[in-house]
Order: structure tokens, then sequence, then C-alpha cells
């Protein structure tokens, strides 16, 4: 277990966190735990947490398990983040001229775009157009559908350049297009209303 002054450093050190230690009216011992907040207008810190202990073995245990529940909070952030870089590098390999992309949105209705990939320029960016979709048998009312792709049947000749964040691409402002992994069993639900 470490000990006060250890934990005090540790957390400024590794965690860019200021822990205070006291005592109340009462003489118990309590522990405050700030974050700074350089862009703040009135206070440059905000309190994490501050509590009271009823001894001081109890404030030294409870921040000793904050402590290591924040560094294994961080370790397996950065095995999120190294495991998911490896994922999309692999993913990025995977994508070839010829794959289809669905990008689903809409709020009252359900609107579906396809893209076909016409060209891989890099390994991270690619060129595609958009193409058309014909409704199949499982359709579910008179103002919506299920759709599946209809692969070279290109909307228009405009082809538009995309960077590639794994199997994925951000096709517009406020949605993204992911890559269809199994073509003959792709369908998707949309909806209009005119």
């Amino acid at each position: 277990m470490k000990q006060l002054n250890e934990l005090i450093e540790l957390y400024k050190s590794n965690f860019n966190l200021r822990l205070e230690i006291t005592s109340n009216l009462d003489n118990k011992p309590v522990a405050v735990l700030y974050k700074p907040t350089p862009k703040a207008k009135f206070s440059k810190e905000k309190q994490i947490f501050g509590f009271r202990f009823l001894n001081e073995d109890r404030r030294l245990e409870y921040i000793n398990e904050d402590y290591l529940n924040r560094v294994k909070n961080q370790e397996a952030k950065e095995k999120y983040k190294s495991d998911k870089k490896i994922k999309n590098k692999s993913d990025l390999l995977n994508v070839k001229v010829g794959d289809i992309f669905k990008d689903s949105w809409g709020y009252e209705q359900t609107n579906v775009d396809y893209f076909q990939v016409v060209a891989k320029p890099s390994s991270s960016f690619i060129v595609v157009k958009k193409i058309n979709y014909e409704l199949i048998d499982e359709t579910v009312s008179n103002m919506s559908a299920y759709v599946k792709p209809l692969i070279n049947s290109f909307k228009n000749d405009e082809e538009l350049k995309f960077k590639l964040n794994g199997a994925s691409f951000k096709s517009s402002s406020f949605s993204w297009a992911n890559k269809v992994e199994n073509i003959e069993k792709e369908k998707a639900y949309t909806s209009w209303y005119y």
C-alpha cells in the first residue's frame, strides 16, 4: 500500500490531478481530489471528489483503491486504442475495388445510400460512386421497405474520394458509411413520406 506523500506525487505526475489531504473541524481525515480547468473563467480547478473518513487507515485505503482504479482504467484505454489501431489497419487492407458501403441516416424518415468502390489510390483512401438499390419482397408498408444494392448500377458519374477509418468512412457531416460484409444477405430498411 502506497503512503499519502507518494500518492500525492503519483496523482500529479500520472494524471495531472491535485490530491489535498486535510482534516475537518471534528479532526476527521479528509481527502479532496482536483483536476485543473485552465479554460474556466472563475476557478482554475474542479473538484473530482471530497470525502471525510472515520480514520487515517480508511482514508489511505480509499485513496489507494482510487489510484489503482485510475491506473487500470488508463491501461484499459491504452489497450483499447492500440487494439483499435491494429484492427483499423487490418480493415484498411481488406477494402478493395468493388466493395460496397452502406450509409443509413435520417430522423423522420430513414434514407439509405449505397456506395461502390471504384478505385483505391492509397491504402487509406478510396474513390466511390453512389449506386442504385432495388426494393425486395419484404415490403413493410406503403411508405417503407427493405432494399438491397444493385452492384455496378451507378446513379451518375460523380466520383467521391473519402479517407477510410477502418472499414468505414464519413460520408457526410452527420453520418458514416460502413462496409457491407455479406452482399448476398444485405438488406436495409428505408422509409419515405410524400
